[in-house]
C-alpha cells in the first residue's frame, strides 16, 4: 500500500466507509511522539516517544497498571491521546485498517455465538465493504489463514470451546485475513504452557519475515529477553527501549518496578525474581 510520493489525505467519506488511506512514502510503521494519556485526571502515559521503522517483534514490558494496554489501544485508535502524536505509516491510527489489535482474553466475551471461521472473517469486514457479503475470494483468504495457524480442522467450532492457545491462534488468523501490516497483542502468552507459547511466537516470527512488525504486551521478562528483538520498558513513562539485554538492567528494572521486583546480580548476568504484582488484567493502563 506504500506510495512512491506523499499520500493524499483521505476524505471524510472515505474514512467513514472504510477506504484506507495510502501510506506516506518512507513513513515508519509506528511513530509515537511525546504521547501523554490521562483518564479523569490520572496519568496513564506521560511523554512517551519511540519509532518502529523495521519489521521486528517488540515486547512492551512493565508492571501491572504501567500503561501497556493504554499504549496499544492508542496506537490502535481505540483511545485518543491527551497530548502528543501517534502516526501509523504517516497517518493517525483511526484512519487505518492495517492494524490488527488482539485484546487480553479476559476482555473478550467468549459466549458470543460465533464460529472460528466467522471470527477470522471479521478481519475481512473493511476489505469486503459495507452492506456486502463475503465473496469466494474472501473465504479462500480465511481458509488460508486458518491453515497457516493450524486451525483448519476447527473452523466450525464455537470460539468459546477452544483452549486459550487455540483462541490466540484464531485471532492471529484474523490478523492474517485482515492482511494487517501491524499486529498488536495484549498479554497473549499469559496462562499458556511453554509449547503453546512457542507456537504463538513462531507465528509472530512468520509475520516478521513477511514484513509485519508486532507489539506484544507481556509481564514475562524471560520470554521478552529470549524471543524479542526489541523491548519497551514502561511505567507510565518510557524508562528504556532497545535490545532486551540493554533494557533489562538491574537499574532500569528497579526504576520500572519500584520494589515489585527483587533483582539479584550474579556475575555477568542477573536473576530477576518477580512478585504477583505483574499478574492480572490491566484496565485503563
Amino acid at each position: 500500500m506504500k506510495e512512491t510520493s506523499a499520500a493524499k489525505k483521505p476524505s471524510g467519506l472515505e474514512q467513514v466507509i472504510g477506504h484506507p488511506p495510502p501510506h506516506v512514502a518512507d513513513a515508519a510503521p509506528v511513530q509515537v511522539s511525546n504521547l501523554t494519556v490521562r483518564f479523569d485526571g490520572t496519568t496513564a502515559l506521560e511523554d512517551v516517544s519511540f519509532t518502529i521503522d523495521v519489521p521486528q517483534k517488540v515486547a512492551v514490558v512493565g508492571p501491572n497498571g504501567a500503561g501497556k494496554t493504554t499504549l496499544l489501544k492508542v496506537i490502535a485508535g481505540i483511545y485518543p491521546p491527551t497530548a502528543g502524536l501517534v502516526r501509523v505509516y504517516g497517518y493517525g491510527p483511526v484512519s487505518h485498517i492495517c492494524i490488527a489489535y488482539v485484546p487480553q482474553r479476559t476482555q473478550v466475551d467468549w459466549r458470543f455465538p460465533v464460529s472460528v471461521a466467522d471470527v477470522v472473517m471479521m478481519g475481512r469486514v473493511k476489505k469486503v465493504g459495507p452492506f456486502r457479503w463475503p465473496r469466494k475470494q474472501d473465504w479462500a483468504i480465511v481458509d488460508q489463514a486458518l491453515e497457516r495457524v493450524g486451525m483448519s480442522d476447527l473452523r466450525q467450532r464455537h470460539i468459546g470451546a477452544l483452549s486459550g492457545g487455540q483462541q490466540q491462534r484464531v485471532f492471529l488468523a484474523r490478523a492474517l485475513a485482515q492482511e494487517a501490516e501491524i499486529v498488536m497483542l495484549d498479554e497473549p502468552l499469559t496462562g499458556l504452557d511453554a509449547p503453546t507459547q512457542q507456537v504463538i511466537l513462531s507465528l509472530l516470527d512468520g509475520l516478521m519475515r513477511d514484513g509485519v512488525p508486532s507489539l506484544v504486551a507481556t509481564h514475562d521478562l524471560g520470554l521478552a529477553s529470549e524471543h524479542f528483538e526489541r523491548a519497551l520498558l514502561l511505567n507510565h513513562r518510557l524508562i528504556s527501549e532497545g535490545r532486551p539485554d540493554h533494557v533489562f538492567t538491574p537499574e532500569n528494572l528497579q526504576e520500572a518496578y519500584q520494589g515489585s521486583l527483587h533483582v539479584v546480580s550474579g556475575g555477568p548476568g542477573s536473576m530477576v525474581l518477580a512478585d504477583t504484582h505483574c499478574e492480572g488484567e490491566e484496565t485503563q493502563a
